[in-house]
């Protein structure tokens, strides 16, 4: 038997929601930053450790099928289109 998850205020979490949840997140950010390229992920105020940043920057780009030297690529191009002034991802 597994224990229960708990949200950071002590709440059971549903592993499906949490799933649906972060998709919806994921996709409403990558909108926004279309307009606003300068949007951070999170607010200095509420911000993520270290570690939970890293966990699930590599479990999401595992399961996206993205190896980090693709990111590299991809991050090099997104730099290059944002200093020619093309905001666009």
């Amino acid at each position: 038997m597994s224990a229960e998850n708990r949200s950071s205020e002590g709440q059971i979490l549903d592993p499906v929601a949490v799933q649906d949840a972060l998709v919806r997140a994921l996709r409403d950010y990558a909108a926004v930053l279309e307009d606003h390229p300068e949007l951070q992920p999170f607010r200095d105020e509420d911000p993520l450790t270290q570690t939970e940043a890293a966990i699930a920057a590599s479990r999401l780009l595992d399961c996206a099928q993205i190896e980090f030297f693709e990111l590299a690529m991809f991050d090099s191009l997104h730099t290059l289109k944002t200093q020619r002034g093309q905001s666009s991802l």
